[in-house]
């Protein structure tokens, strides 16, 4: 990932679909015929027809990044797991949400207070502008859609949960299965392993 964009504002963790799609998969459907059965039959459900194919487009993206070694143990991993996978796919497929969860995540677990503030996610987001002439291009509004889209991305997977008494988030990381840890191994995301374990 050379380049960072601000593709994840128009996403969402779709974990429902990211899981049917990886069944088609297992059946033997090729993505290309996934992505037509999303773009004929709506098979996602989705709410209008450009909505579906951004959908469709965008998990396969995912499902390509995400090594053979991880997805071969999927199935086997519980929902919370699942998800993980979901999320590892995004991280993939997108530089910015890679480096936040490294730079900004993987700090709250080892050092931090587990607790995750708008302000931590805005800095991070003004550090980025003032090191990458891109990021600095984005407008303000785009910026305000990322920091909103982290925040969602992180709950739906679980890895944090809204504080309702404070404007904050609580930092709740996830066990992972030992299966998952190895296929990761396997697969050498050290990163990503290092930054969801905070280790």
């Amino acid at each position: 990932m050379k380049y960072y964009n601000a593709g994840i504002v128009s996403q969402s963790l779709w974990y429902e679909e990211f899981n049917l799609y990886l069944n088609y998969l297992n059946q033997g459907k090729t993505y290309s015929e996934v992505k037509n059965l999303s773009d004929q039959k709506n098979i996602f459900q989705a709410s209008s027809t450009n909505r579906a194919q951004r959908m469709s487009r965008a998990l396969t993206n995912r499902i390509i990044a995400i090594p053979q070694e991880v997805r071969e143990i999927y199935f086997q991993l519980d929902v919370t797991n699942q998800k993980l996978v979901d999320f590892l796919g995004i991280m993939l497929t997108n530089r910015l949400l890679r480096e936040f969860m490294y730079e900004v995540y993987r700090d709250e677990l080892i050092l931090g207070d587990r607790k995750l503030e708008d302000a931590e996610i805005q800095a991070f987001l003004t550090r980025k502008q003032e090191e990458n002439a891109q990021v600095a291009s984005w407008q303000e509004a785009t910026i305000h859609h990322l920091k909103s889209t982290i925040k969602s991305l992180l709950r739906e997977t679980g890895l944090v949960k809204k504080n309702q008494r404070k404007n904050s988030d609580d930092v709740t990381p996830i066990m992972l299965d030992i299966f998952l840890i190895q296929s990761l191994k396997a697969a050498h995301l050290d990163y990503e392993l290092s930054t969801l374990e905070g280790s």
